[in-house]
């Protein structure tokens, strides 16, 4: 007599796990990055701690810069996990969580030629490069008439100083010092100070909206308790010494 009891008891968990499953899948997000920028080191473990104190997953794909943001604006994936606040006005679909994700230092390196960065206008006298797909450079550049050109790889942008085809690149500070510690070059330093200090912000395709005031709130939490700050000056120490540590052999 027990067992019709036990086949429901039986197909009841049955069907509980398969819905809880369901959920759990239904947590899971897709993101989009750069792929081989020093920037990911210091965003991933951010945006995947935010999403972990909401009880989400994330799936996150290295893309070229321009492919991962079409599509992030395509809702091909969820979003983007950081990009600077002009994408907004360029990708429509996109919604920017309004507190930053972290402070990116735009950097400008060289070679043969120093001088105290003041400002884009700075620049006018050079041949610049930097990499397709930086849209805040390439507003910058083109507002002011600088002469510019884009290169799709950070390698490429740092080997063609390195072989003096152009004067001065422009990469984040993280990007530069990870490709300058995995490329045989040398003499190709950061020009200081900084170009400018701006603001990274994670996006999302519009469909995920709602999540906006979730992730606002708790970046801010992590920005208040010093672990996005933590994160990123682990980040650039080690790089520093990657590149201290190339130099030497």
């Amino acid at each position: 007599m027990e067992r019709p009891g036990m086949f429901f008891a039986v197909v009841w968990i049955s069907l509980f796990s398969m819905a809880w499953a369901g959920l759990a899948r239904a947590e899971t997000m897709v993101l989009s990055t750069f792929s081989g920028s020093g920037l990911t080191l210091v965003q991933e473990p951010i945006i995947r701690e935010a999403y972990r104190r909401l009880g989400i997953e994330l799936e996150i794909l290295q893309l070229p810069a321009e492919r991962a943001l079409q599509m992030a604006s395509r809702g091909q994936v969820d979003g983007e996990v950081a990009r600077l606040a002009v994408v907004r006005e360029q990708y429509p679909n996109l919604v920017m969580v309004p507190e930053p994700l972290f402070l990116i230092e735009n950097v400008v390196f060289s070679k043969d030629i120093s001088f105290p960065v003041d400002g884009y206008r700075s620049l006018l006298p050079y041949q610049v490069v930097t990499l397709r797909g930086y849209k805040h450079f390439e507003e910058r550049l083109s507002s002011l008439n600088v002469d510019f050109s884009l290169l799709p790889t950070y390698e490429q942008v740092l080997q063609t100083i390195d072989k003096n085809r152009f004067q001065l690149a422009l990469l984040t500070r993280l990007d530069g010092l990870k490709t300058l510690s995995e490329l045989d070059v040398s003499g190709v330093f950061a020009l200081e100070p900084p170009l400018e200090v701006v603001p990274a912000y994670h996006f999302l395709h519009r469909k995920h909206a709602h999540l906006v005031p979730r992730l606002t709130r708790v970046l801010r939490e992590m920005r208040q308790a010093g672990v996005i700050e933590q994160i990123q000056l682990r980040v650039q120490q080690e790089l520093v010494s990657r590149v201290v540590n190339s130099l030497a052999y």
